[in-house]
């Protein structure tokens, strides 16, 4: 494993938590909103 490898992992690794994040919250805006 070289040094780069390992920042391009941690890259891929933060864009996919990110991701998996904003889904979630958009999951919770949308229950929010219908409760309201």
């Amino acid at each position: 494993m070289t040094t780069t490898q390992i920042w391009m992992l941690c890259f891929v690794g933060v864009m996919v938590l990110l991701m998996i994040l904003s889904a979630v919250w958009n999951q919770m805006g949308k229950k929010n909103r219908e409760e309201q």
